[in-house]
């Protein structure tokens, strides 16, 4: 009987707690959505700019250091880099397929090149997502992409420093693409080399038999 007693005294409080509960639910999933729809962003490029922060999460130091980064980058080897942030993406569409959809959209990367990189920044969803051209298929991976992902923008996003988390990202992306075109410069320049001195030997032996 103590139990059953105490059973209808904690009834009135539960029904209470449990209709509030569901009342603050009921009110949070009207709160307005803050997504937006990809062709809401402007190109950063008609403003001579790499940074696009829809999102307003990039302090003006972080947006400058950026713009530099991917400028330096830019001049070196032609690599075009957009870096895109926005406040929410869902119900509107996936991270990925936004980006993909600026990409594609925005043509990023050197005509005939596909040397593009886009990076998409979502606040509301913490997910950051990279689409690139087929012309850096091999200079940077999506398993590099992923790796950079979980390990330099992920963790700093889930503690709420986006800025951070960007400008890491960016940076290790770029590391990588400098890293990789140097290499490659190399190379080219090696089988010029080879090319030039094949063809010298050609042009010599030719001329032997003429004057000879």
């Amino acid at each position: 009987m103590v139990k059953q007693r105490e059973y209808r005294h904690r009834s009135p409080l539960a029904f209470l707690v449990a209709l509030g509960l569901s009342v603050f639910l009921s009110l949070s999933s009207l709160a307005p959505s803050q997504a937006i729809h990809w062709s809401e962003v402007p190109d950063p490029r008609q403003d001579n700019n790499w940074v696009m922060d829809t999102g307003d999460i990039l302090s003006f130091e972080s947006e400058a250091k950026l713009n530099q980064m991917i400028s330096a980058l830019e001049a070196k080897n032609g690599i075009e880099m957009v870096v895109v942030t926005v406040p929410e993406v869902a119900p509107l569409g996936d991270t990925y397929e936004f980006a993909l959809t600026l990409f594609n959209t925005w043509k990023i990367g050197k005509r005939g090149q596909n040397n593009g990189v886009v990076f998409l920044a979502s606040k509301q969803e913490g997910r950051a997502a990279v689409e690139k051209g087929s012309g850096l298929r091999s200079d940077l991976t999506y398993e590099q992409v992923n790796n950079i992902i979980q390990t330099q923008i992920t963790p700093q996003f889930e503690q709420g420093n986006f800025d951070t988390g960007i400008v890491n990202g960016v940076q290790a992306m770029i590391q990588i693409l400098e890293n990789k075109s140097e290499d490659s410069i190399s190379f080219f320049q090696i089988v010029l080399l080879i090319l030039g001195a094949v063809i010298w030997a050609y042009i010599a032996k030719t001329l032997w038999k003429v004057l000879r």
